[in-house]
Formats: structure tokens, sequence, C-alpha cells
């Protein structure tokens, strides 16, 4: 289809290159043009994605981490995606749709991301940051992440165990639940754990950033994914990543929405504590056919509903024809 796919200047080319990429792919067709007038204010460049098709549907995204439903954005657009849902958002109308977790791809090179902070600039965007602060922060975008071909399944390990996740100061709550994790995962008998929680002060704990290549390699490895809800209690990164690479998870209550409501058990093991985490590792250690089951089921959902061009695709339809 031929036409302009109108996009907001102000959005973040980290959360939302891969579904303006999807967009495009969507409408190979269409020219892209930035605009700021007849789309709602963005309250900062992670908070969303206004976008109105070549047919004329309106679109807003919000892959933050926050679960605040912008009301004005609801109002003017036909369809609402969002990562991070509460229950009570998704009853809101058809209109609200869960995108479900997300994470930020390389996407293209470098002049892409440069013509992408360029353009946008030029079309009267970056109210919320300045061009050559924009500019510096997809570029390194793109130097620090990869691809989405480079997300994989890979064949597990059951004698491997790999978790690597954040310290965050100012949120105590998520680093004691993480730390109690790593802590009785590390002594597991007859299991390499590699990992732990980078800039956590605790001895046998802490552990360094690594490179995303090392990363995917270690975690394609792992005999599963242990998941944790992330900072405002979202979806992180991780989770999706867990996704893309067809993963046997293992997580702690979600407080957002899934996609699809799969049935407990389907798509990951749900564990209450450090202790049922041991225990669910143990398990799928020795069940290879959980394990198998749960890594297929993983990578089909990523494929099939909360990859960005699935994600786009049930958000388009929601919006109507």
């Amino acid at each position: 289809m031929t036409g302009t796919l109108t996009l907001s200047p102000d959005s973040s080319y980290g959360y939302y290159g891969v579904y303006v990429d999807a967009l495009q792919r969507r409408f190979p067709a269409a020219r892209i043009r930035f605009a700021n007038h007849d789309l709602p204010q963005l309250r900062s460049p992670r908070s969303g994605l206004a976008a109105v098709t070549p047919d004329g549907r309106r679109l807003f995204l919000a892959a933050d981490d926050h679960a605040v439903v912008d009301e004005v954005a609801l109002r003017w657009c036909d369809a609402y995606g969002a990562a991070n849902i509460t229950p009570s958002a998704a009853g809101l109308g058809d209109r609200m749709v869960a995108l479900g977790p997300s994470f930020g791809a390389r996407v293209g090179g470098f002049w892409h991301a440069a013509s992408f902070v360029a353009r946008a600039s030029m079309a009267g965007g970056y109210r919320l940051a300045g061009p050559a602060s924009r500019l510096r922060a997809a570029l390194r975008h793109n130097r620090h992440r990869l691809p989405l071909s480079s997300y994989a399944a890979s064949r597990s390990d059951a004698s491997r165990l790999f978790m690597l996740s954040s310290h965050w100061p100012q949120y105590p709550d998520v680093n004691e639940s993480r730390r109690r994790i790593v802590n009785e995962l590390r002594q597991l008998p007859n299991l390499t754990f590699v990992g732990g929680l980078v800039g956590d002060p605790t001895p046998f704990i802490g552990a360094q950033h690594m490179p995303l290549g090392r990363y995917l390699d270690e975690l394609g490895r792992s005999v599963a994914a242990i998941n944790t809800p992330a900072v405002h209690g979202c979806l992180g990164w991780k989770l999706g990543e867990y996704f893309a690479m067809g993963k046997a998870i293992v997580s702690l209550p979600l407080n957002r929405v899934l996609p699809g409501d799969p049935e407990p058990g389907e798509l990951y093991l749900e564990v209450a504590d450090a202790a049922e985490t041991v225990e669910a590792i143990r398990r799928l250690r020795v069940d290879t056919a959980l394990r198998r089951g749960l890594e297929s089921r993983s990578r089909h959902y990523f494929d099939t509903v909360v990859s960005p061009a699935a994600a786009i695709s049930r958000v388009l339809a929601a919006a109507g024809n």
C-alpha cells in the first residue's frame, strides 16, 4: 500500500525502532513522515510511539516499564498496544492490546540510526531531548544491541544454568528476591552456574556486565531461564529475550498481563520463591520432555504473539480495517 506512515518524532529509537521496522515491513511502499501535529504529545521518549498508517488507522504503542495508561493517547487512537498492562487496564475494551514483553534490538546500522534521528529532528521533534543526546543514545543502542536474527533457539544443557540480572540500589525488594534465588541456585550440586547480580556488593553474588553476544550464548546453553519481575513490576526485556531464545522459563508471579491468556504451566513454570525456583530447576534438569516442550512453546509464542511483527499485526487488527 502506498501513502504515508506518520510517526511521532520524539519516540525513543531504542524502545520503538523494532516496532517502526515492523510497520515499515507491513507497509513497504509507504513513505515515512515524522510530524507533531494531530498526534498526542509524549510524556517522555520512552513513553510511547504514535503512528498513523497509510490507510488512516491511528495506533499508539507504549513499550516502557510503567503500566500507566495515557488517557489522551487512548482517546486519540483506534488501538492502544502496551507492553505492561495491569489486569484492570486489560478491561478497558477491545482497543487495548497487550503487546507482551518487548526488548530493544538493532535495526540497521550507523546510517539508519543517524537518519532516523536527523529526519525526526528536522520534523520539529525532540522537544523532550536535544538531537545530539538522542543521536548518542541511538548510536549507543546500535553498538550494544544485536538484531532480532541473533535471537534463536539453541540446544540447552542440563548441566549448565545461567542467570545474569541487575542490582538496583533504589529497588531493594527487587534485589532481595534475585539475591536469594542466585544464592540458592549456586549451591545446586553437579551444576555449572554462571552469572549473578551485576553491581551487587554481596560476595559470590556480584557479577560483571558481559557483551550481549556472550550473554546470548550462555543463555542459549542454560537448562532454563530464570525470570523475576523487573522494576515497577514490569515485564522486563529479559522475558522477551527468553521467549525469543526459546527457553524453558521459571518465573516468579507476573504482575502484568501476557497476551493470549496462556494456561498455567503452558509457557513457563511459576514459582513463589527461591526454594520453589530450585525445585523447578531440578525438575527441568531430569525431565527432558517437559523442558523441550516449554522451549518449543516459548519460541512459538514469540513468533506468533509477541514478536514486533506479530504484535503489530494484533494492534492493526484491533484498529479495524
